[in-house]
């Protein structure tokens, strides 16, 4: 006789999959197994985390949009690739004192 099938609200769980909870703090959630999260609701958790990114850059769009200087440098380097250069020089005035020494033939 298979086990009874857990009742899970899909709306539950598609909000908690927009927040990025990972599979096993949803199963634990629903106090289920998650196996059974997985096989079941495939789907709604793509669709969840999918929303939760939009939300997330469109979050970083509006702090651009607000002077958020940190937001935009960092949307610069992830959209556009771009980077810092930092230039390093290095001014050495080495002198090396070479002293090449042979055995004294008289001490051999």
């Amino acid at each position: 006789m298979a086990r009874p099938k857990i009742k899970i609200d899909a709306n539950d769980l598609l909000k908690l999959a927009v927040l990025h909870c990972t599979n096993q703090e949803i199963a634990d959630f629903f106090e289920c197994s998650k196996d059974t999260i997985e096989r079941r609701f495939a789907a709604i958790l793509k669709k969840g985390r999918a929303q939760g990114k939009i939300k997330l850059r469109r979050a970083q769009w509006q702090s651009v949009d607000k002077g958020n200087v940190v937001a935009q440098i960092w949307l610069g380097k992830q959209i556009l690739g771009q980077t810092e250069k930092i230039e390093q020089s290095l001014d050495a005035d080495i002198n090396h004192e070479v002293i090449l020494m042979w055995p004294d033939e008289d001490n051999t």
